[in-house]
């Protein structure tokens, strides 16, 4: 089924079709390969736009980029990672952290330990 509401704006052919994304299962790809009712993009959204041109092959309408905003530098990372080890081991915890895991978690240690955990990674990690 042609999308006939889309023009393309690289050719200006109205012969589109949406595109799908995500996990699509084997009889879903056959049913479209018979039906021919939409293209697919891959799993993430909007990689490729939102429809696709049968006419010249380009996909268009809005694209999302995946890139990170900040990345992480994996030396710091690593760092992060050695440091939240140690301090994960009883005998070299923080103990002002590990006393407000335990307030928080009102006295469940294990309860605690997710928290301070969750402490940890905010402070060495992110």
């Amino acid at each position: 089924m042609t999308n006939q509401r889309k023009k393309c704006p690289h050719c200006g052919s109205t012969s589109t079709l949406p595109i799908a994304y995500g996990l699509i299962s084997d009889e879903g790809h056959k049913k479209n390969n018979e039906s021919r009712e939409w293209v697919w993009g891959g799993c993430k959204y909007g990689q490729n736009g939102t429809d696709h041109c049968n006419e010249c092959g380009e996909n268009f309408g809005e694209k999302i980029d995946y890139t990170p905003k900040n990345p992480i530098d994996p030396e710091k990372l690593l760092d992060g990672l050695d440091k939240l080890t140690y301090h994960l081991e009883p005998e070299n915890r923080i103990p002002k952290l590990y006393s407000e895991a335990i307030t928080e978690a009102n006295g469940d240690e294990e309860e605690a330990e997710r928290i301070y955990e969750s402490m940890l990674i905010q402070l060495f990690i992110k």
